[in-house]
């Protein structure tokens, strides 16, 4: 008995034609947006260990403050992903990150500091280097505002946002009135 292989192919794909690419090999719109998010997700892979030392090393309390807590911030939400990482290190110890989210139609940031270099102005340096991203990037980004979900009584955050241009609205309180948003408009 002889055994044959057939492939029978995608539906519509042509041989030597891979997805989101045009005819002449260059990538579609679709095919762009993909692999700026695996470029994307491939470079906040490499550094999540850093991130996760540095929220390792916080309390409680302060893990709670990074995006709601440590557990739902280093498991995003499906569809959500790092569109700019920026982290300090000093020697090879990472103290400080600042990550931009996109979540759907809104920007998100996440800020947090190792434990042993709170104070030192090392959570300001790394937002000030994201929103120059930011900035720079403005006509890329597609996102009209950019949000920072902050509790109540973190007075480093709150100041940090502020001086990077971010406005709290007033309307956007938990219910329990632990939590806020400050939001800065892009477009």
């Amino acid at each position: 008995m002889e055994s044959i292989l057939i492939h029978h192919g995608i539906l519509g794909q042509k041989w030597g034609v891979r997805r989101f690419q045009n005819k002449d090999g260059t990538l579609t719109s679709a095919g762009k947006q993909r692999a700026v998010y695996r470029r994307r997700t491939i470079s906040s892979d490499k550094t999540s260990k850093d991130v996760n030392e540095i929220i390792g090393s916080m309390n409680k309390n302060d893990r709670d403050r990074v995006l709601a807590g440590s557990d739902h911030y280093l498991n995003f939400e499906e569809g959500s992903s790092v569109a700019k990482r920026v982290l300090k290190k000093v020697g090879t110890k990472p103290v400080a990150f600042f990550d931009v989210l996109e979540d759907g139609d809104t920007l998100q940031v996440a800020l947090g500091t190792h434990n042993d270099y709170r104070g030192r102005g090392y959570g300001s340096e790394v937002t000030r280097k994201a929103m120059k991203w930011v900035d720079n990037n403005i006509d890329k980004i597609g996102q009209k505002q950019i949000v920072w979900g902050v509790k109540t009584d973190n007075v480093g955050s709150i100041r940090i946002a502020e001086k990077n241009g971010f406005v709290k609205d007033n309307k956007s309180y938990s219910k329990d009135k632990t939590w806020v948003n400050y939001v800065k408009k892009l477009h």
